[in-house]
């Protein structure tokens, strides 16, 4: 999905440097992914088993993440 986004420059230059991700797009797709598994973790510890299952699957090729449930 297509969208303009200003982005703290600072944030991405460590981001690249600690992953080697050059790429933005692919950068902000994983941080996303990562984001979205932090707070599902988040919720199955407080909630435990009373949350539908969840599975996260990460492409290595195109360092993408998908959420088949939501």
């Amino acid at each position: 999905m297509p969208m303009t986004v200003t982005l703290d420059d600072n944030l991405i230059d460590e981001a690249e440097r600690l992953t080697g991700i050059g790429e933005q797009s692919a950068l902000i797709n994983l941080a996303l992914g990562a984001l979205i598994q932090r707070e599902n973790a988040k919720r199955l510890t407080t909630y435990g088993s009373s949350l539908p299952a969840f599975t996260a699957r990460k492409s290595i090729v195109g360092r993408s993440w998908s959420c088949p449930d939501a």
